[in-house]
């Protein structure tokens, strides 16, 4: 991005709300700024700092769609390596917008983005319900990518441990799966609804 497209986008973001104003590249912060005053700034600059992010990953999305591979030209722009600008429109096209926890970073969010199921046409489906649920976890137990995804790895291992009880001794296999708490495999593919 050249100095005088700099230029332009620093004038757009000339924001000034209670006593902080946004300019590019940073804040002005008036000594007068009360504590809770602070505490709410901080509070919006971690939301947008997070929604800076799904805006890229809807762009970049779209852009995928619209014209193709254009990764490369956003990296340019961008400054972020194509790597992470593909995982970006990755979560973002597997997570719809109504599903997202602004309380959670969208890299928080990678570990249920490949929660899928396959409908009648062989197309992958999202299960919205099942992230939504993870998401809503996660953000109410304060957890990361990290606590996330170990969260889902045991339960994952914690089906397939059901799943062999149940293989290994069928008779009263309902029983077995009842007291797991876990929701019977597909009939189908055995699956639990969790990929690896």
């Amino acid at each position: 991005m050249g100095s005088t497209e700099l230029e332009k986008v620093s004038t757009a973001v000339d924001v000034s709300v209670n006593g902080v104003k946004l300019t590019y590249p940073g804040l002005e912060i008036d000594e007068g700024l009360s504590r809770e005053s602070w505490r709410e700034e901080l509070k919006k600059a971690t939301a947008a700092g997070r929604l800076v992010d799904w805006c890229l990953g809807d762009l970049l999305a779209f852009g995928d769609r619209k014209w193709g591979d254009s990764y490369r030209e956003a990296s340019e722009i961008t400054g972020h390596t194509v790597g992470s600008l593909r995982s970006m429109a990755s979560i973002s096209r597997r997570i719809p917008p109504h599903v997202r926890r602004l309380e959670l970073s969208q890299y928080a969010h990678r570990p249920v983005a490949p929660l899928c199921a396959v409908d009648e046409n062989g197309q992958l489906e999202y299960e919205q319900p099942v992230q939504t649920e993870w998401l809503d976890r996660a953000a109410r137990e304060g957890w990361g990518f990290e606590a996330l995804n170990f969260e889902l790895k045991a339960e994952a291992d914690a089906r397939l441990k059901v799943a062999a009880q149940l293989k290994a001794h069928p008779v009263g296999a309902e029983r077995h799966d009842a007291e797991a708490g876990l929701p019977e495999p597909c009939p189908d593919c055995g699956g639990t609804g969790v990929r690896r």
